[in-house]
């Protein structure tokens, strides 16, 4: 990567867009309460991730993607808080929505005792108390790792076509259902048509909100009403939401060229995407579509990107605005760090920022002044979680319905003159949140970007909708039929679990969380003089509960079995990685009889294939000797009786044949020697490798 002091390759433009850059498409412009841009591939994903010249520089890439890393990290957090509902704000054509609507792993979650005593010793772990005592020992897991249980998913955009892929995304389908996806709780899922500042009844009592990359499509006006509905009227128990942080910007490295492949990598580009603003400009940079700024955005549809310090300040106003504050308490993070994205370059996080000079509105700031302090708290998205403290409850429309129809008039007010003083108790529009001046006004020695120079999009000139919110789909994603019924008896279940590890050939022992990945197949019994037979997957059997699997391995004593069958251990770390081990993947099950029934099924199959070989050998001898006597008779075999049916020419060949060997033999008797020899080359030989797999050398 080049230095920012050094001056500029030719083929590099490190101008900042002005008012004479191209436009972009008209196709890739979006209304201003439309989708998020988190459906697609992030364009600030693109910045760095091409493949570069041997002779260049490794560039700084985000792994996992961003894209990936911020739903995650917004499914976790839903995790964490255990909610049981929730609505996806700008849900675009269903991303974020495909992701909740998948089935809980299992149904319940690793117990945390009252008192963890020390683990006994490994002769103590082999009686039922000890491993008890062993399996209390155990940490549960944290609980941004534990299952996400939905019973009810809504998506509202503004967009009707996405909507309508979000209805495909959410509807469930049989092409889905497998042993892979085994779901054991109901799901309702909704998708509604409307502008996320539009109230709808049908959203009241919803555990959490979810909006990713959405607040920075929106209109001014459909901004100002976000925080009422969101704090006075819908009152959910968690608000999550996510938006790009402007700082972060300039240490995105400068376009190697405005035409560059490079712009954006053939593997991240969205197959379903006809169009998009990062093919029309591939830059990746673009002027604030309002004229409100001087910034350079992400996106031509962003009308808005706030700095760490703006996006704090929006944050706290909106609770106060919605008369809120006392009963939210909001927590700012984010994803992808500084340190993550330079991670793999050479010298690490370069300073001055590698694009200063691409965002003249951010000369000024600290973020160009001076290094970071702290990369690894410094994110590309910003993320804040607004908790309901104890003891708030939600509203039920009412007061907080009217209060938000008299705000909206206030609002229908401000429009027809965007000169009066704002009489809305919501939050004000985004120039309150620029605390340093020069961000917005105009550098010394540069002309000042008129917004009639501009290129226009909806965002700007467009009203956000009013409409109320229309239903475009619901459905309902069954539980599985077993859901219902009482788990199985202690002796099934761990009849299954021999299946597991005869399935897996992996060895006599794995953690509880291996048994339980793999329970989604049917599992194999050891059958009496019968090989492996199948029976009904552990899953399914244990209705979704590992802590059903768990209680039969305890209590195989108790049911006449013999105890010393099963051994657990603590497993402490994982390989390799250093990571503290707990709940169900730090449980070690060993089969003591793993060897024995093992080794004597990989014997059975052994002489069955041997079985399957004398056969045909003997199968073999058998065509050689009537290969014989037809010879003798004169009489051609079926096989060639229909070979020579075919066509006279066959026969004539034969003929051919028998006449050049002069010895007047009949031509069926010649091929007949022929057929003889090769089935003796055929099957007179060594015998075939078996085809069963021991577990030694199983891929497994």
């Amino acid at each position: 990567m080049p230095s920012p002091a050094d001056p500029p390759d030719a083929a590099v433009d490190v101008s900042p867009p002005t008012a004479n850059s191209p436009p972009p498409s008209p196709s890739s412009r979006q209304s201003p309460s439309v989708s998020s841009d988190d459906d697609d591939d992030d364009y600030d994903d693109t910045y760095g991730v091409a493949r570069a010249a041997a002779s260049e520089a490794k560039r700084p890439v985000f792994f996992p993607p961003l894209w990936l890393a911020r739903r995650s990290e917004c499914i976790q957090l839903l995790q964490s808080e255990g909610v049981r509902s929730v609505v996806d704000f700008g849900c675009g054509v269903g991303a974020v929505l495909s992701m909740l609507a998948l089935p809980a792993y299992h149904l319940d979650e690793w117990a945390s005792p009252a008192c963890s005593p020390s683990p006994p010793s490994p002769e103590a772990a082999r009686t039922k108390v000890g491993k008890a005592d062993l399996v209390a020992s155990i940490p549960p897991p944290m609980p941004r790792h534990h299952g996400l249980h939905l019973e009810r998913l809504v998506g509202v955009d503004a967009d009707l076509a996405a909507c309508e892929k979000a209805a495909l995304v959410c509807a469930p389908s049989e092409s889905k259902a497998g042993s892979h996806d085994l779901r054991w709780e109901e799901l309702r899922t909704e998708v509604w048509h409307g502008g996320v500042e539009v109230y709808n009844e049908a959203l009241e009592g919803v555990d959490a909100f979810v909006m990713t990359e959405v607040i920075e499509h929106l209109s001014m006006s459909a901004l100002a009403r976000l925080p009422n509905l969101l704090f006075s009227v819908y009152k959910p128990r968690v608000i999550i939401i996510t938006t790009p942080n402007h700082c972060f910007n300039p240490y995105f490295p400068p376009p190697s060229s405005l035409a560059s492949s490079r712009a954006r990598p053939a593997w991240s580009r969205s197959a379903a995407a006809s169009s998009s603003t990062a093919e029309d400009n591939p830059s990746h940079l673009f002027p604030d579509p309002t004229g409100r700024t001087r910034r350079v955005f992400r996106d031509a549809t962003h009308t808005l990107e706030w700095t760490p310090d703006e996006f704090r300040a929006w944050c706290g106003d909106a609770l106060e605005s919605a008369g809120a504050a006392g009963e939210y308490e909001v927590e700012i993070g984010g994803v992808g760090s500084l340190e993550a994205y330079y991670r793999g370059c050479e010298g690490g996080v370069p300073f001055p920022p590698p694009a200063r000079a691409l965002h003249p509105a951010l000369e000024g700031h600290p973020i160009c002044a001076e290094p970071v302090e702290d990369p690894r708290r410094f994110f590309a998205t910003q993320l804040a979680v607004f908790r309901r403290r104890e003891g708030t409850s939600g509203a039920k429309g009412g007061d907080a319905v009217q209060g938000q129809e008299q705000q909206d008039r206030s609002q229908d007010g401000e429009q027809e003159d965007d000169e009066r003083a704002s009489r809305s108790l919501h939050v004000s529009p985004i120039n309150t949140y620029s605390p340093l001046p020069p961000l917005d006004s105009t550098v010394p020695g540069t002309s000042s970007i008129s917004a009639s120079a501009l290129p226009t999009t909806a965002a700007a000139t467009t009203p956000s909708p009013r409409a109320p919110h229309a239903l475009v789909a619901a459905s309902t994603h069954a539980a599985h039929p077993s859901a219902a019924l009482p788990t199985a008896d202690g002796a099934v279940l761990r009849e299954a679990v021999r299946g597991v590890f005869i399935a897996a050939r992996r060895g006599q022992r794995m953690s509880l969380e291996e048994v339980w990945r793999m329970a989604d197949r049917p599992s194999l019994t050891a059958g009496a003089g019968e090989g492996e037979r199948e029976g009904e997957a552990l899953r399914v059997l244990a209705r979704g509960r590992v802590g059903a699997v768990l209680d039969a391995l305890l209590r195989a004593g108790d049911d006449g079995e013999d105890e010393d069958e099963w051994v657990f251990a603590r497993l402490r770390e994982e390989a390799g990685r250093g990571r503290e081990l707990r709940g169900f993947e730090a449980l070690g099950v060993r089969w003591e009889r793993y060897d024995e029934v093992v080794g004597e099924l990989e014997r059975r199959e052994v002489e069955e294939a041997q079985r399957r070989w004398g056969s045909a050998q003997r199968d073999a001898g058998e065509d050689e000797q009537n290969d014989g006597a037809s010879a003798s008779s004169g009489k051609a075999r079926p096989s060639e009786e229909h070979d020579a049916g075919d066509g006279a020419e066959v026969r004539r060949e034969d003929e051919q044949g028998g006449a050049q060997q002069g010895s007047g033999a009949p031509s069926s008797e010649l091929r007949g020697d022929e057929d003889s020899r090769a089935a003796h080359t055929s099957w007179h030989s060594e015998p075939p490798p078996t085809t069963t797999s021991g577990w030694t050398d199983d891929p497994w």
